[in-house]
C-alpha cells in the first residue's frame, strides 16, 4: 500500500472515530450542548462533510450555527486539532483521492468537483498533504515514472 493510500485511510478513520465516538467523551466543550458532549461538534462536522463541495468559509459555517467566526474557529481548532479550513481541505482531499484513484477525470474537473476554488489551490494542498502532486500521483498509479 502506498503512502497516499495510507494517508487517505488514516483521514477516513479519524473522521469515523470523531463521528461515532466523540459523544462518549465527558470533557466540557463550549461547542457542545449541555446534554451530550460534542453533539454540536458532531453536527458541525457533518455539515462540513455534507457541504464540502460548496464555497464554504469559516464565517458561513459559523453563521449557520449562530456562532461568531472567531469563537467558532478557536474552539474548532481546540477540539479538532486542525483549523476549520484544514479540516475542510482534508475532507475535500479524501474525495479527490478517491476520484484520482478510481476515475479518469482531469485534475481540473476533480478540483472543481470536490470544492477547491481552482486547480492551483487543489494541487498545492494535495502536495502539502500527500507529498506529491495529483498529476504525479496519477502517473505513479498508472505505472509511469
Amino acid at each position: 500500500m502506498d503512502e497516499i493510500s495510507k494517508t487517505s485511510q488514516i483521514l477516513q478513520i479519524l473522521y469515523l472515530l470523531t463521528k461515532n465516538f466523540s459523544s462518549i467523551v465527558t470533557t466540557p466543550n463550549d461547542l457542545a450542548t449541555t446534554d451530550k458532549p460534542f453533539e454540536r461538534l458532531d453536527e458541525i462536522i457533518m455539515f462540513i462533510q455534507e457541504h464540502a463541495k460548496e464555497a464554504l468559509t469559516v464565517t458561513k459555517i459559523a453563521d449557520h450555527f449562530n456562532l461568531s467566526a472567531s469563537y467558532f474557529s478557536r474552539n474548532f481548532k481546540y477540539y479538532m486539532g486542525n483549523s476549520v479550513i484544514e479540516y475542510l481541505n482534508l475532507v475535500r482531499l479524501h474525495e479527490a483521492y478517491q476520484l484520482l484513484t478510481n476515475t479518469k477525470k482531469s485534475i481540473l474537473v476533480i478540483s472543481t468537483q470536490v470544492g477547491f476554488p481552482n486547480e492551483k489551490a487543489f494541487t498545492r494542498t494535495f502536495k502539502r498533504i500527500y507529498k506529491v502532486t495529483p498529476t504525479d500521483y496519477r502517473k505513479r498509479l498508472n505505472g509511469k515514472k
